[in-house]
């Protein structure tokens, strides 16, 4: 049995993992951006979403969610394993500086010439997003290293038994 109480386990609107206590809903936050980044130069429009987004923390994201279960969710972060929760937060801080940063770049780069100039920069910000949900995404399922393919998903499936 993992390290968070049965009461915080078991959630029923959003999937806490037994494990690590985390919910993956939590990488929405970090989705939602990097969509922005792929589609920003084929609808400028974008522009204005990424100068709306913010880092949020775990908790922050969960309570400004609409979710129901969202007081369990929390409660479950609390519980989480103080090294987990650490690791666990401390990439969280950095992924939201970095692309934060990479943001306002882009944001002034659209401002002087539109988003068809901001065509690298996005697509380079927008891999370096993903590589911070890969990360994310094994530490909310305990898995030691990002899945990458769906190759290395089904391996990964196979050495677990299921």
């Amino acid at each position: 049995m993992g390290a968070i109480s049965g009461a915080a386990r078991q959630s029923h609107h959003t999937t806490i993992n037994p494990v690590t206590g985390l919910a993956g809903d939590y990488l929405n936050h970090f989705h939602e951006i990097y969509l922005i980044l792929r589609y920003v130069t084929d609808d400028p429009a974008l522009i204005e979403d990424m100068q709306n987004w913010s880092p949020r923390t775990y908790v922050s994201h969960f309570e400004q969610s609409p979710l129901l279960d969202r007081a369990d969710v929390i409660a479950a972060y609390a519980a989480v394993p103080p090294i987990t929760r650490s690791r666990f937060d401390s990439l969280c801080e950095e992924a939201g500086r970095v692309i934060a940063t990479g943001l306002q770049v882009l944001i002034a780069a659209g401002a002087n010439g539109g988003a068809a100039n901001i065509a690298p920069a996005a697509e380079a910000l927008a891999d370096e997003v993903k590589s911070y949900l890969d990360q994310l995404d094994a530490i909310i399922h305990a898995r030691t290293t990002p899945i990458r393919s769906i190759d290395q998903l089904k391996s990964a499936l196979a050495s677990s038994g299921r």
